[in-house]
């Protein structure tokens, strides 16, 4: 589901942030209160649906509520 800028600062929990690239993607984490985020590393699955499998895990092994997508 996606949700507006507002919708999502009505929401708590942390997030997980990723920016997609050619040929890795980036994350980072924020904390609980969503005063801090830091980058905890990159993964490089190969391909669209890898890629998006593996995020999707990385979000629900660190208990995330909801990712934010960079856009390129």
């Amino acid at each position: 589901m996606i949700v507006t800028p507002a919708e999502l600062k009505q929401t708590a929990g942390r997030l997980l942030g990723v920016d997609f690239g050619d040929v890795r993607t980036g994350l980072a984490v924020c904390d609980a209160g969503r005063m801090l985020a830091g980058g905890i590393g990159y993964i490089s699955p190969g391909g669209l649906a890898k890629t998006a499998e593996a995020v999707a895990q990385e979000g629900k092994n660190r208990g995330v509520v909801g990712f934010v997508i960079g856009c390129p």
